[in-house]
C-alpha cells in the first residue's frame, strides 16, 4: 500500500510539471524602456511588450479579456510591490497604430549554397522562407528590410538598405539578395552590430517626426558561425571580444533580436545566438522548418501585448543605482492565469537614467483620463487658489517683516511738527514772529495777497528760518550720549 502510494504520488507530481512545462506564458518581448510623461505628468513611466509563447518559445493561440478587462485583469509588480497600469493593448485592438518596423539579416555566406535532401539549396530554402514571412505583410503599418551579409561590404551593404513600405518592395528586396560566393565568410557579429545601428537610427528618425515608436524587431538567420579570414573587412568583430560588444550592445538596444540558425547543430554556433538574441534562438534544418521558424518570428511580432505603467518612485533620482525586478501576470476570461518571467530594469550607478522613448499619444491619453478620474473636482478648482494665497505670504513677509531683522534701527514714528505761520522768516530771533510781523517782511514781489507786486532786486534780502529741533527724525539709538 505505501509503495502503491509513492508510486501515485510521483505519477501525479510528473502530470503536473509536464503539464506546468506545456502551459503558455507571459515572456517579455523587448527590454523595458523607461518613457517621459509630461506633460501628464513629471512621474517617469515604464513600457513593456508580452508574448505568449510555450516552454519552446512558440507563440500560444490565448482569448485576451476584451476593453477594460484587460487593463484591470493584468497585474504588475515592481520588486513585489504592484505598480498602477494605465495602458494595456493588444495587437488586434490596438489597430496596429504604432506601427511595426523588422530588419532581416540573411547570411549568404559561401557554406548557404549546400544542398538539403529536398534538392534545394539553403539559399534558395533561405529565399521562399522569407516569401512567406511576407504574406502577413501589411501596407501603410509595416516596413522591413531585408539585406544580405558576408564577410565583404558589411558596413556599406547594411547602412545602405532601405526599409519597404508595401510587401511588393519587400518582394523585390528578397528577389535582389546575390546568391553566395564560395570566398564569403561569415561577419555575424560585426552584421549584428551594424544592423542594430541601422534599425535604432530608423526608429529615432521615426520618432523625432512625430510618429509613435514602433515595435522594433531585428531577425538574423545563419548557417555557421562567425568567420573572419584574411581578405575579409578589416575592423570586423572577431573572437570572444567580439562577442562580448554586440551581445552588450544588443541588451542596451531596446531591440527584440531574434536568432534562426539553419543547419547542422553542430555547424551553428548557437551560444553565440543565444547572447545576441533576447530568446533562445529557432533551429531549423530543412526547408520547412525553416518556414517555420520565420513564421514564429513573424508571429511573435505581430502578436504582442503593450503594457504602460507609472514608476512607483516620484523621479528619475529615486531610481538611479537600482535593478528593479518585474513581473506580470494576467487573468484570462476562462479564470487561468499567465505568469511571465521576470525581467530586470538596470539603471546607472551615478547620475539619472536616461529616457528611452516618449510616451506615445495612446498612451498619454489613457495616462490623463485614470489622473482626472482619480483627483476630486474640488481640490482642482482650489489649487490656483492656493497658490495665489501662498505666494502672496511669501511676498508679505519679504516686504514688511525680512527688513526690520535685516536693519533693526529704532523708527520714531509720527511726527507733529509745528505749523508755520507764513512762507517767510524774520531775522533769526528767540521768539517765533507772528504771522503778521512775517508778512509785512516778505521780500518785494513776494507780498502775500498783493497783485501786482514788483519784481524783486538784487538788492532785496531773502532771510531763512533756522530748522528746529522738531525736524529731525532719529534712525538709531544714541548709547551714552
Amino acid at each position: 500500500m505505501y509503495v502503491g502510494r509513492v508510486v501515485i504520488v510521483l505519477v501525479c507530481v510528473s502530470c503536473a510539471a509536464a503539464f506546468g512545462q506545456d502551459r503558455p506564458h507571459l515572456n517579455f518581448a523587448d527590454p523595458l524602456q523607461l518613457l517621459d510623461c509630461q506633460p501628464v505628468t513629471s512621474v517617469p513611466c515604464f513600457s513593456a511588450s508580452f508574448n505568449v509563447v510555450d516552454s519552446n518559445g512558440v507563440p500560444a493561440a490565448v482569448n485576451f479579456p476584451k476593453g477594460d478587462r484587460l487593463l484591470s485583469d493584468l497585474t504588475l509588480t515592481a520588486d513585489d510591490v504592484p505598480v498602477k497600469i494605465f495602458y494595456a493593448s493588444t495587437s488586434s485592438s490596438q489597430k496596429s497604430a504604432r506601427g511595426r518596423v523588422a530588419l532581416v539579416l540573411v547570411d549568404i555566406s559561401g557554406s548557404m549554397a549546400r544542398r538539403l535532401a529536398s534538392g534545394e539549396s539553403r539559399f534558395q530554402a533561405a529565399r521562399s522562407a522569407l516569401g512567406q514571412f511576407l504574406e502577413t505583410f501589411q501596407d501603410g503599418v509595416d516596413e522591413v528590410a531585408i539585406v544580405p551579409f558576408e564577410s565583404h561590404d558589411v558596413a556599406a551593404t547594411i547602412h545602405s538598405a532601405s526599409f519597404a513600405r508595401t510587401r511588393e518592395q519587400a518582394l523585390a528586396q528578397v528577389q535582389k539578395i546575390p546568391a553566395p560566393a564560395k570566398n564569403n565568410n561569415t561577419a555575424l557579429y560585426s552584421a549584428v552590430s551594424f544592423g542594430l545601428d541601422l534599425l535604432q537610427d530608423h526608429v529615432g528618425s521615426l520618432r523625432s517626426n512625430g510618429t509613435a515608436p514602433p515595435q522594433a524587431t531585428l531577425v538574423v538567420m545563419t548557417d555557421g558561425r562567425n568567420e573572419v579570414l584574411a581578405g575579409d573587412d578589416a575592423g570586423l568583430l572577431n573572437g570572444p571580444e567580439g562577442l562580448d560588444e554586440v551581445a552588450r550592445k544588443a541588451l542596451a538596444s531596446q531591440v527584440q533580436v531574434i536568432g534562426i540558425g539553419f543547419g547542422e547543430p553542430g555547424e551553428i554556433d548557437l551560444e553565440a545566438l543565444r547572447r545576441m538574441s533576447n530568446d533562445p534562438p529557432y533551429m531549423a534544418t530543412d526547408a520547412e522548418s525553416l518556414r517555420n521558424a520565420f513564421g514564429i518570428a513573424r508571429k511573435l511580432l505581430l502578436d504582442r501585448l503593450e503594457v504602460a505603467f507609472l514608476s512607483p518612485w516620484p523621479d528619475r533620482a529615486s531610481l538611479a543605482g537600482r535593478s528593479v525586478r518585474f513581473k506580470a501576470s494576467l487573468l484570462l476570461a476562462d479564470g487561468s492565469s499567465l505568469a511571465s518571467n521576470e525581467a530586470v530594469f538596470g539603471t546607472p550607478q551615478v547620475g539619472l537614467p536616461l529616457f528611452s522613448n516618449k510616451a506615445g499619444v495612446d498612451e498619454l491619453a489613457a495616462l490623463n483620463r485614470q489622473m482626472k478620474s482619480s483627483e476630486t473636482d474640488w481640490l482642482t478648482l482650489l489649487r490656483p487658489v492656493f497658490v495665489f494665497l501662498g505666494l502672496g505670504a511669501v511676498l508679505v513677509i519679504a516686504w514688511f517683516w525680512i527688513p526690520r531683522l535685516v536693519w533693526p534701527g529704532q523708527y520714531v514714528g509720527r511726527l507733529a511738527l509745528a505749523k508755520p505761520a507764513g512762507r517767510w522768516a524774520g531775522p533769526a530771533r528767540a521768539a517765533q514772529p507772528s504771522a503778521r510781523a512775517l508778512a509785512a517782511s516778505a521780500p518785494p514781489g513776494f507780498e502775500h495777497g498783493k497783485p501786482g507786486s514788483r519784481a524783486r532786486s538784487p538788492q532785496d534780502v531773502t532771510v531763512v528760518q533756522p530748522a528746529t529741533e522738531d525736524t529731525r527724525v532719529r534712525l538709531r539709538r544714541d548709547y551714552g550720549s
